[in-house]
């Protein structure tokens, strides 16, 4: 990529995200970082050319609402470092991640 168009492509990014960051950092911080990511897959996302399917935290809570969003960013990150391309990235993947990295409370039955 020429240089020139690179060097203005990266301050538009930046002065973008500036902005986005300043909007959501007093109102809504929890939000922040799913408008960044969803602005990210808009900026450089070529439906032509590629799919893209976001996975968040909320995500995460669905499968297991026990978890802190800490925790479920946790879980993301491992799914994210130990991707396995044959099996993608759904539900599942998701659980076990998260019973990995913070086991459930074992239930006991009285009889």
């Amino acid at each position: 990529m020429n240089e020139s168009i690179f060097t203005n492509k990266q301050e538009g990014l930046e002065d973008d995200i500036t902005r986005l960051v300043e909007s959501f950092i007093e109102n809504a911080p929890q939000l922040m970082v799913k408008a960044i990511v969803s602005y990210f897959i808009g900026y450089f996302y070529d439906p032509d050319k590629a799919i893209a399917n976001p996975w968040c935290i909320d995500d995460v809570k669905i499968v297991r609402s026990d978890l802190s969003d800490e925790q479920a960013h946790e879980v993301l990150q491992a799914v994210y470092y130990n991707f396995d391309c044959e099996i993608g990235i759904n539900w599942d993947v998701l659980t076990t991640w998260a019973e990995e990295l913070y086991p459930s409370k074992p239930t006991v039955v009285l009889s």
